[in-house]
């Protein structure tokens, strides 16, 4: 497997070329935001703060299981603030992700690419990614084959 890493907007990200040793799945925002399924949060407590998570500003700001609760039908943020909260819950459980970006692709292995995940998101806040290609892309990636 060859790894580049390059730098965007002063964040690193990883994209990652060749096999990818794990199979990717994920779990959506309905199963992580039900009571009986809390059990399965690994480093996160619902009551964290989504901005401070992922390190953005976000007025009002949610925990993160509020965020699970948002509705996804007002806007491309309000869905991306969803959806990214399951692809941090998955990524925390070793789950696999795979998302397509401008082009590049970013294979997220586990609790250790964590930090790629948070650095779309914050390049999707600062609007040098396109929101709604972020949010239809982990959107996929939260609806594959939840093992759980």
């Amino acid at each position: 497997m060859v790894k580049k890493l390059f730098l965007s907007l002063g964040l690193a990200s990883l994209v990652v070329s060749g096999a990818f040793a794990c199979t990717p799945g994920g779990c959506t925002p309905g199963f992580w935001k039900q009571s009986h399924h809390l059990d399965y949060w690994e480093t996160n407590s619902p009551d964290n703060l989504y901005g401070g998570t992922f390190g953005v500003a976000l007025a009002p700001d949610v925990t993160l299981l509020e965020a699970l609760w948002l509705k996804g039908n007002k806007d491309g943020l309000t869905q991306l603030v969803r959806a990214s909260t399951a692809s941090l819950l998955n990524l925390n459980a070793g789950l696999n992700l795979i998302v397509v970006i401008n082009g590049s692709t970013y294979k997220m292995k586990g609790i250790e690419d964590v930090d790629i995940l948070k650095g779309l998101v914050q390049e999707a806040f600062a609007g040098a990614i396109d929101v709604e290609e972020l949010k239809d892309e982990l959107d996929k990636a939260n609806n594959e084959r939840c093992p759980f």
